[in-house]
């Protein structure tokens, strides 16, 4: 998470601000999302570097607001968009996780390809390693179905002990006879 720190610390552009703003608030609330956590972060790592880059290259001079204010007004809906998206899933109970578990991670793929695009409309791509973010995000993937699958049969064990526990409270110890009272 070095690249999110080092984004956290910047001190942005005045144009840029806004963007930092909601960055720095999607960041608190990835603390709090329960699934496709190492996903939510990885998205939150790609959009610290595009952060990182375009505060430089603004204050480089080699970017000019007047030149690029509809990419930031693009950009700036694109992380109130993620923002929303992730508030809503840091709301969400676990089973709502559990049914909508696709629909997350094809959105998270979305909003990377619409980071890229962003990138592009910037014109800074070669600056930016886009094909290690689709790596670690495959592999936040698989981390994040490991975790769910890890969960799940964790609540599968506690069930199976609670069916346990009920049945030898009911029948008693020899699982036959009703235990009296």
């Amino acid at each position: 998470m070095d690249i999110i720190q080092h984004c956290l610390s910047l001190v942005p552009v005045p144009y840029l601000a806004p963007a930092f703003s909601i960055f720095k608030f999607i960041w608190s609330t990835v603390d709090q999302v329960q699934a496709s956590k190492q996903q939510l972060e990885v998205l939150a790592q790609s959009l610290a570097q595009l952060l990182k880059a375009l505060n430089g290259e603004y204050r480089a001079g080699r970017l000019l607001q007047a030149r690029t204010s509809t990419s930031l007004a693009d950009l700036s809906r694109l992380l109130k968009e993620i923002s929303a998206f992730v508030q809503r899933e840091a709301s969400r109970g676990f089973l709502k996780l559990l049914f909508t578990k696709d629909q997350r991670i094809a959105q998270i793929e979305a909003y990377h390809r619409r980071i890229t695009t962003s990138i592009e409309s910037f014109q800074i791509s070669a600056l930016l390693d886009i094909h290690a973010w689709q790596k670690k995000n495959v592999n936040a993937r698989t981390a994040d179905q490991r975790a769910l699958n890890e969960r799940l049969l964790h609540l599968e064990t506690n069930q199976q002990r609670l069916m346990e526990a009920l049945t030898k409270q009911y029948y008693g110890n020899d699982g036959i006879t009703p235990a009296t009272a």
